[in-house]
């Protein structure tokens, strides 16, 4: 997928909205070749250039899972690879995008001056289902679940070098 966040949002809220969500997953890879203003996914999960990232994804490399955040609100549902904001900061995202061509990326702070004057109230409700065993994910794959060094990942890369000596 080429572009940015927005472009990213649309592919896996697409994926996720079919019915053979499940197989698809099985057997789909999303590569992402960051392209817009921002590109937070990017940023936070491989490469921000477009040429390392086009240079990885060619050569199958940095192949990982990732989670997927499902927002509900009454009958819509929504997903997400980045994050959610609601508040100052949802409403700051959404304005933000009337103001692109005016503004380019200093729409953001422009959208965020304006959101804070209006500031108003936003109830919301944070439920975290359905946490991945990441002990098992990672005996299972040979690779942690996440970026962040884990003992599991820890304990097999030592009995690697062991093995090698």
């Amino acid at each position: 997928c080429i572009g940015g966040d927005g472009t990213v949002s649309e592919v896996v809220n697409g994926i996720m909205s079919r019915g053979d969500r499940e197989e698809l997953l099985e057997r789909l890879v999303l590569g992402t070749i960051p392209a817009g203003s921002e590109c937070a996914l990017a940023k936070m999960t491989s490469f921000v250039n477009p040429l390392a990232a086009t240079w990885t994804i060619l050569k199958g490399h940095r192949v990982r899972p990732v989670d997927v955040i499902r927002i509900a609100q009454g009958p819509r549902e929504l997903f997400s690879l980045c994050g959610v904001g609601w508040g100052l900061g949802g409403k700051l995202a959404e304005d933000s995008e009337a103001l692109r061509a005016t503004y380019g990326p200093a729409r953001y702070l422009v959208s965020g001056l304006k959101s804070f004057m209006n500031l108003k109230g936003c109830k919301g409700e944070l439920l975290i289902t359905g946490l991945r065993d990441t002990e098992s994910y990672t005996k299972k794959h040979g690779a942690c679940a996440f970026g962040a060094p884990c003992s599991v990942c820890d304990d097999q890369r030592r009995e690697k070098r062991e093995q090698l000596v």
